[in-house]
């Protein structure tokens, strides 16, 4: 019972910390993005 529920907290806590990641990837990509496109209009 306390595996299971440490299992399914450290998902949690895993998944969270992935969307995070995922969150900054893709901040960092459209910022990257908006970069290469004003840099280009130049």
């Amino acid at each position: 019972m306390k595996d299971r529920r440490f299992c399914m907290v450290s998902a949690t806590f895993y998944s969270r910390t992935i969307i995070k990641e995922v969150k900054l990837e893709e901040m960092w990509y459209n910022r990257h993005k908006c970069q290469k496109s004003a840099l280009g209009n130049r």
